[in-house]
């Protein structure tokens, strides 16, 4: 059995007036700041989200925090106001339990105007990693006590995504081994208001041979939401494709399973935005379509999960590596991508964060854009929040740029 080791990054924003490059859709407000306060150790993986009036909370994983010569991760996070300012006291340490490693972490801001943060947990229950969350509320103050999402704990559970749901509540969702008879397969639990669970954890994925695994969540307009996850489900030889499933808000599945994407290369990293219009987007990354030996790839559908279109290529650079898309809806059914672009191959190779904007009909608005100033060692693990109608803001991990290790840093448009 291989154990799997997933570390997360946190990232925040800045405020400050900008100015857009000719034929780019978007406007930098203010310079890249630094997300993490402790530059010491090594800070990685980001996730963010936005709250309605702007303001935006950002979480990563922070290596040795207890004890300065131990490696071990914990989760931290910030708080930024609606003009990305620090008002909260600073960066905060999520996890209760700090033994082994805290890593992989998510956050989705919830309708009271607090958030939850879930991330992987090693040991913490005694087996080799479980899901934990903790909310909070309107003004960041801990809701209760840290807790365990996930009910099956043998072998190993990871890979946490989370969404808030319109009725207040909220949806985790994970990889788990061994659990539905055949290597991995994805899994929910759906929690009320209050933080109650809803229902008993359920199977997202109809397919169970060969592995199902890497999900990502996104709440619908109707008060549902959409999972989709990487399928090898053919041969371990095959390519890994992605499907998806919808979900009515109290679980019970809508349709069968549908398929993603459809080329016959492998498909890895899906992430997925629901747009102002209702209908959704999937992005992820191709091995070997186009000229470079990895491209990010997206697919647009209606709200009933039929395909509006074919599938489109997010980078217009074609040659290099194009990595790990996440992406965000922005008003009039827009939305924003980032990802990691390799610019240099050579030993250390070097990477960029790259970003464009689409319209409703998948065509990129303006020109694609490089986010990050600093341009030594790896920018990558990028993450992309909407921050209400202030535009959005673009989080990632910087190699060496604070002096000690990576550091997450991030940068607001408009």
């Amino acid at each position: 059995m291989i154990k799997r080791v997933i570390l997360p990054t946190l990232c925040i924003l800045a405020v400050v007036t900008g100015s857009v490059a000719p034929g780019l859709a978007a406007t930098k407000v203010g310079s890249e700041f630094r997300v993490n306060s402790r530059a010491a150790g090594n800070q990685i993986q980001p996730a963010t989200d936005g709250f309605a009036d702007g303001a935006s909370i950002v979480v990563w994983s922070s290596s040795g925090n207890s004890n300065p010569d131990a490696p071990e991760y914990d989760v931290f996070a910030q708080y930024y106001n609606k003009k990305g300012n620090n008002t909260r006291g600073g960066s905060f340490r999520v996890n209760g339990y700090t033994n082994d490693n805290q890593t992989n972490p998510d956050v989705a801001t919830l309708e009271n105007g607090g958030f939850v943060v879930v991330w992987t947990s090693e040991g913490q229950d005694g087996s080799i990693s479980s899901i934990y969350a903790r909310r909070f509320d309107k003004n960041g103050n801990k809701v209760g006590k840290e807790f365990r999402v996930n009910t099956y704990n043998d072998e190993d559970q990871f890979s946490p995504r989370v969404a808030g749901l319109s009725n207040g509540g909220f949806v985790v969702v994970w990889g788990s081994w061994d659990q539905d008879g055949s290597q991995g397969g994805v899994y929910a639990q759906r929690y009320n208001k209050k933080g109650k669970p809803a229902g008993g954890e359920f199977r997202v994925n109809t397919t169970t041979q060969y592995s199902q695994l890497y999900p990502a969540i996104a709440s619908l307009k109707n008060g549902g939401f959409v999972v989709v996850w990487s399928s090898t489900f053919a041969s371990v030889n095959d390519p890994t494709k992605l499907f998806g499933q919808r979900f009515t808000g109290k679980g019970a599945k809508v349709g069968s399973q549908f398929p993603v994407s459809a080329k016959d290369h492998h498909a890895r990293n899906p992430d997925v935005a629901v747009l102002t219009n209702g209908d959704f987007v999937v992005a992820w990354t191709y091995s070997g379509v186009g000229g470079g030996t990895y491209s990010v790839y997206a697919q647009r559908f209606y709200q009933k999960a039929k395909k509006k279109g074919g599938e489109f290529r997010l980078n217009a650079k074609n040659k290099g590596d194009q990595l790990a898309p996440r992406i965000a809806a922005l008003p009039k059914a827009k939305f924003v991508g980032t990802w990691s672009e390799a610019t240099n191959f050579a030993v250390p190779s070097t990477y960029d964060i790259k970003s464009g904007v689409f319209n409703k009909k998948g065509k990129r608005v303006g020109k694609e854009y490089t986010v990050n100033t600093f341009k030594n060692g790896r920018q990558n693990q990028s993450d992309v929040a909407r921050l209400g109608d202030r535009g959005y803001l673009i989080v990632w991990k910087s190699e060496d740029q604070d002096t000690s290790g990576d550091g997450i840093y991030g940068q607001r448009y408009k």
